[in-house]
């Protein structure tokens, strides 16, 4: 399902003129002036831009050595680790419609129907417990017979600057809070929107690089907060 989003998103811009270069990034260019990112060292050659959008995730490929920062919600979320799973369908079930979140000794739960399955798993804080037993609760707490996807590590936390220079992040490159879907599409699409229609226009010359990201970073930074 994620795949076909993902193609269906590629094969829509490539229609609308969007150029798409399949490569990987191995080190960055920087101007020696003014500290901006002229250019990035791929896989298959340099590849120059006047503005750059990191949509990296995790890696936080370009926002990361630009400047980006971090800061931790670890106080806040200390939930650092998740165990998702499927579970399919029994043949002639009706599913229930509604996402399903429960508490957890050690975390919280959930539980996603799509049309061909539910999507689930345990969120937990390694500090608190181990990956095994975290594993046993859940089977014990369902019932199921689980099959992990993998032991997702991840820091809840937001880059301090969402904007640096000519380098903005977007999605989980800007940071992650907890893997419930609704909150990385939400902050995603309010970033979209704001830089697109308040920042962004076909003439770079247009945008005041040093008012621009303060203003975007501030009103970015507080919604996460």
């Amino acid at each position: 399902e994620r795949n076909d989003a993902r193609l269906y998103f590629k094969e829509y811009a490539m229609k609308a003129g969007v150029k798409c270069i399949d490569t990987e990034v191995t080190s960055l260019n920087t101007n020696k002036d003014n500290g901006e990112l002229d250019s990035v060292e791929t896989t298959i050659g340099n590849i120059s831009a006047d503005f750059w959008v990191d949509c990296s995730g995790f890696a936080r490929v370009l926002i990361g050595p630009m400047g980006g920062g971090w800061k931790s919600y670890e106080e806040y979320l200390p939930t650092n680790s998740a165990i998702p799973y499927i579970h399919q369908y029994e043949t002639g079930e009706s599913p229930k419609l509604e996402t399903l979140a429960w508490a957890m000794p050690n975390g919280w739960m959930w539980q996603i129907p799509t049309q061909e399955r539910y999507g689930c798993g345990y969120v937990y804080s390694d500090n608190h417990t181990t990956y095994d037993k975290a594993l046993d609760e859940l089977i014990k707490n369902t019932g199921r017979n689980i099959e992990p996807i993998r032991n997702l590590k991840f820091e809840a936390g937001r880059v301090k600057n969402f904007w640096s220079k000519n380098v903005v992040a977007i999605g989980l490159a800007s940071g992650f809070l907890e893997p419930l879907q609704a909150t990385s599409i939400h902050s995603t699409l309010v970033q979209l929107d704001l830089f697109a229609y308040h920042y962004f226009s076909s003439d770079l010359s247009n945008i005041d690089f040093e008012t621009s990201p303060k203003a975007y970073n501030k009103t970015i930074g507080k919604m996460w907060d």
